[in-house]
């Protein structure tokens, strides 16, 4: 197998368990192992078989997330996958940075100034950007606050503040919330340059 297939399981494996664990229970493993606790006569045999069962049943969330934070770089980067598209299905930001997509991932934990947000999830605070810097990264077609957070690196207070006076000056228009939002939470608001 190659480390592209690899790298690929690794990653398909932790959005299903993102998406639902017990996706990843194979139910005719657990029906053999079902007959085979049932079957057992010797009591260490019995219990053996219904540790192997118990354990086939339970889905390990951390041995998932290790092959994901291994893999998915260089899985995302092969495949041209940008980082928004891991969110959107719901990879939480601590994952996305320990993984190295998102700034101050690997290796950088250690004094890294953490803050919840809305969704419950973790996201590194971003360093201080100029309202004039972010309008610069203002993307062509449609974003939202979390996309121009990640294209200029500054924070949710700023990136707001920067669309505000876009709104106000008329260089952005607001169209509300997104209509095709999966995720958890509110949708978010949906920006554009106007035509």
């Amino acid at each position: 197998m190659s480390d592209m297939v690899d790298a690929e399981l690794a990653v398909r494996q932790y959005l299903t368990f993102v998406e639902d664990p017990d996706k990843l229970v194979d139910p005719a493993e657990i029906t053999r192992l079902e007959k085979e606790a049932a079957a057992a006569g010797d009591p260490l045999a019995k219990l053996r078989a219904i540790g192997a069962l118990e354990k086939a049943r339970s889905v390990d969330g951390a041995a998932y997330r290790a092959d994901f934070v291994a893999h998915a770089k260089g899985w995302a980067t092969q495949e041209g996958v940008p980082v928004v598209a891991f969110s959107r299905l719901g990879v939480p930001d601590d994952v996305l940075a320990d993984a190295g997509l998102l700034p101050g991932g690997r290796g950088t934990r250690r004094g890294r100034s953490r803050r919840r947000v809305e969704d419950g999830t973790v996201r590194q605070r971003a360093k201080a950007v100029p309202v004039e810097t972010i309008k610069t990264k203002v993307p062509e077609g449609r974003f939202t606050v979390r996309q121009l957070e990640e294209l200029s690196g500054g924070s949710p207070a700023t990136v707001r503040k920067a669309l505000a006076e876009m709104i106000k000056d008329g260089q952005l228009e607001e169209l509300g919330a997104a209509t095709d939002w999966t995720g958890r939470g509110r949708a978010p608001i949906v920006y554009q340059k106007p035509s």
